[in-house]
């Protein structure tokens, strides 16, 4: 899931204004939320998903603590032939990748 935080930032002088970061990793995103709350000039943080539904740092702690177990970020390489004499064709799948508990594995096939 990709995620990017919006944020009003009021300066010691002058006007207020709307900052929006990139998508993110809800890692990172917890990461930055965390950083931005740590300067006082903030006044609203909005955390909002692909979906365009907004979450709470707590949420995010939440789910992140759900998702460790489960494979994430999942990558399968696989490769096709056909053959126009013998109107024969095959897939091969080669390699599965995947991300569990912040570290990647190979599930070969």
């Amino acid at each position: 899931m990709e995620l990017y935080v919006k944020w009003l930032y009021q300066p010691l002088k002058g006007h207020s204004v709307w900052l929006e970061s990139d998508w993110m990793k809800i890692e990172q995103t917890i990461f930055l939320v965390e950083d931005i709350e740590k300067n006082n000039r903030t006044k609203d943080i909005y955390i909002i998903d692909e979906s365009n539904q907004t979450w709470t740092v707590k949420q995010l702690k939440k789910l992140l603590k759900k998702l460790e177990d489960e494979p994430t970020d999942l990558i399968t390489y696989f490769d096709g032939n056909f053959n126009n004499i013998n109107i024969f064709c095959s897939i091969v799948l080669f390699n599965i990748f995947y991300q569990k508990n912040s570290l990647f594995y190979l599930h070969p096939i």
